[in-house]
């Protein structure tokens, strides 16, 4: 298709099918081949093989057109026209797949490990390639997601899915949900789990220090109880012991007082005995 085609009121030429994806270039083929009364077609391949079948469609599309205003300059009846249908919905199976929560295995990559046959689906088998992500896949609407199951499941496999680790998964997981102008559940769930956990260490924590806080304090009244108590002990016995000294020196005392009027009493009586003993020589000695 070398010229400009207009069909249903837009131009197409070779560079624009170009630019168009598999899944639009297959709905306009098809729309084309319904207004053409051929056959139509379930997919494509291959993009180049979807550009180039779509051009030809459109290519006889235009001679069809051309042929028929000849024939009316030419005198002939033309074939009454075909009313134009409406384009046909795109199958469900190319439909993107909106996924709310991503595994960690949708972040897996796809490994081809085979060649399908004829009978194993080998069309769009070119639109896979090594290290596709099985999300993206989903969410592409010119792939079919369900083709990679397909092939997984013949005997033996022809596509793998390789697994990615989980720190790779954490951080792709949070680049998609970012992508997508979402909240990472999980990361929202980890950070209340943390928080929870750092709340009820704090509360251990605050629990212990009044633990902690309390025995000090009971501690503390029972060294203070029992140095009032041994105060309370010595200055008693402080008390008895001066009482009992003050006792002992009174008695002390009276007994030195006692003995010292005995001592004085004695020597009056002995002085008193003495001077009567010389008074009765005395007398004697006239006599």
């Amino acid at each position: 298709m070398e010229n400009v085609v207009t069909f249903q009121g837009k131009e197409h030429t070779l560079a624009s099918l170009k630019t168009m994806s598999i899944a639009d270039l297959l709905s306009l083929r098809n729309l084309v081949a319904v207004n053409l009364g051929v056959a139509e077609v379930k997919q494509f391949a291959t993009h180049e093989v979807a550009v180039s079948n779509t051009a030809a469609a459109l290519k006889k599309f235009a001679d069809t057109v051309e042929a028929e205003k000849k024939a009316a300059l030419e005198g002939k009846a033309p074939e009454a026209p075909k009313p134009e249908k409406a384009p046909r919905e795109r199958p469900k199976c190319y439909s993107a797949e909106f996924v709310k929560r991503p595994s960690q295995k949708m972040f897996s990559r796809i490994k081809k490990i085979g060649q399908p046959d004829k009978a194993q689906r080998p069309f769009a088998w070119d639109s896979f390639t090594d290290g596709m992500r099985l999300i993206d896949i989903k969410e592409d609407p010119d792939l079919h997601a369900g083709k990679i199951s397909f092939w997984g499941r013949q005997v033996p496999p022809l596509i793998e899915l390789v697994p990615i680790s989980d720190e790779q998964y954490e951080k792709e997981v949070n680049e998609w949900y970012a992508k997508h102008n979402m909240t990472n559940p999980n990361a929202s769930k980890e950070a209340k789990e943390k928080a929870k956990a750092e709340a009820k260490a704090k509360a251990e924590a605050d629990k212990k220090a009044k633990a902690e806080e309390a025995a000090k304090a009971k501690q503390a009244k029972a060294d203070k109880d029992k140095a009032d108590k041994e105060a309370k002990e010595k200055a008693k016995a402080d008390a008895k012991a001066k009482a009992d000294a003050d006792k002992k020196a009174a008695a002390d005392k009276k007994a030195a007082d006692d003995k010292a009027k005995a001592e004085a009493k004695a020597k009056a009586d002995a002085e008193a005995k003495a001077a009567a003993d010389k008074k009765a020589a005395d007398a004697a000695k006239k006599a």
